[in-house]
């Protein structure tokens, strides 16, 4: 569902996901994205944002490269900012809304900006049971790979939406399945396909144990 008519949007292309509700820190040095981050400097601070999407192909470097992106991607909106001595940035961001590009322009001016819609926030959960057995299933995924999880259950969130980024958060390095699951438009479909994913790797991983675990859990476990 789309909340409002197409706009602008200042693109950040990365190899990530961000997703709504976490935060991304990022450190500004191409002179593209320094001057982004100097135009949105003379915005007031409510309209700092800029749209990370994650790169299908291509690269996020070199002046020149116009890289292929996904269609859905996250406003990520400035929280600090942090002035260089080499007129560099280190910025801290958190995602909110999500976005669909409508199209991209095909020039770098110097950074990239396409005109996209902001979707509405994804619909809730019917099946609140779908909550509890998503909490169940990351932490026995934790047991499996021998991650300590008592402190670990007491912050995961009880609302739908907010559990279903966190968990979709820690799928650390696999892009495409961070990006499936943000695509979708039901927090009660993503908890499935999260309770999915971890259950069958807790079972691959009490199977084989050598493999290694594929997600990595150092995401911090509060939103913000």
């Amino acid at each position: 569902m789309i909340v409002n008519d197409s706009q602008e949007l200042a693109l950040f292309p990365l190899t990530t996901v961000l997703l709504p509700g976490m935060s991304l820190p990022l450190h500004i040095f191409e002179a593209r994205y320094r001057q982004l981050i100097a135009d949105l400097l003379k915005q007031p601070e409510s309209e700092r944002v800029f749209g990370v999407v994650a790169i299908k192909a291509g690269w996020e470097v070199g002046t020149k490269n116009l890289p292929i992106l996904h269609s859905i991607g996250t406003l990520a909106k400035i929280r600090k900012i942090k002035h260089l001595p080499d007129g560099k940035f280190d910025i801290s961001t958190v995602g909110t809304d999500r976005f669909k590009i409508l199209d991209v322009s095909q020039k770098l001016a110097p950074y990239l900006k396409a005109r996209v819609e902001i979707l509405a926030p994804v619909s809730s959960v019917e099946n609140l049971s779908a909550v509890t057995r998503a909490q169940q299933a990351y932490v026995n995924y934790l047991t499996v790979i021998g991650e300590s999880n008592a402190s670990i259950y007491a912050q995961l969130p009880n609302e739908a939406s907010a559990l279903a980024n966190l968990l979709i958060a820690t799928l650390t390095g696999n892009v495409i399945e961070q990006q499936r699951l943000l695509e979708m438009n039901s927090a009660e479909e993503k908890l499935q396909s999260l309770i999915t994913i971890f259950n069958r790797e807790a079972v691959l991983l009490q199977t084989v144990p050598s493999i290694p675990a594929p997600y990595l859990t150092g995401v911090s476990l509060s939103l913000n």
